[in-house]
């Protein structure tokens, strides 16, 4: 009689009473679908925090590897910026050059005024010596002449004389009259005319 009680107690330990219970089966399918579920979370943020970081090291490849490293390396701003301070740069440089330009314009100014006040001056001077040079030019003319008179005779021409007759009158050959006055034998004489026909010692 143990035995079978023995038996039976076995046998319904062996029952399976979850199909008893469906509430309770369901409740462990439930938790192993949410294990399942919190396994696909993890997954999915872990892949998504992977995938991530590789897109961050693709962009730092790109921007830190375009052959230039270090501090030598200059973004596009930065080349724009140092581009723009050398434009400055070479403006100022111009306008100093520009302003010299200026100055020594200015002094080359000053000194053609002083230049051309010196002209002026030195032109001056060449006009009174010019003068001068012409009045005693004509001083020694008349002085010459002067003196000319004085050691030579003349002759006034009158209307039908000849070189001839004035020469035969005076007592000098025609050549002789012909050399003092620069004349010859194709020259005419005329009424008026003055001729030196000797020197003021001969009669």
């Amino acid at each position: 009689m143990t035995d079978d009680t023995y038996q039976d107690g076995q046998e319904m330990m062996d029952i399976d009473f979850s199909e008893m219970n469906p509430g309770g089966r369901n409740r462990n399918l439930r938790g192993s679908e949410s294990d399942d579920r919190e396994k696909l979370k993890k997954l999915v943020v872990y892949g998504a925090a992977a995938t991530l970081g590789v897109v961050l090291l693709i962009i730092a490849f790109f921007l830190f590897s375009d052959g230039k490293s270090g501090k030598d390396s200059l973004t596009p701003l930065e080349a724009r910026v140092k581009a723009l301070e050398e434009s400055v740069a070479r403006a100022q440089g111009m306008e100093e050059s520009i302003t010299a330009m200026q100055t020594r314009q200015e002094e080359l100014q000053k000194s053609l005024v002083t230049v051309e006040a010196s002209l002026k001056s030195v032109k001056s001077d060449l006009h009174k010596i010019s003068r001068e040079f012409v009045h005693l030019r004509k001083g020694r003319l008349a002085h010459k002449e002067t003196a000319q008179q004085a050691h030579h005779r003349y002759h006034v021409v009158q209307k039908g004389e000849s070189p001839y007759k004035v020469a035969r009158r005076y007592g000098i050959s025609v050549e002789e009259l012909f050399r003092l006055n620069h004349l010859t034998k194709k020259s005419v004489i005329y009424p008026g005319q003055k001729l030196v026909v000797g020197s003021a010692g001969k009669k």
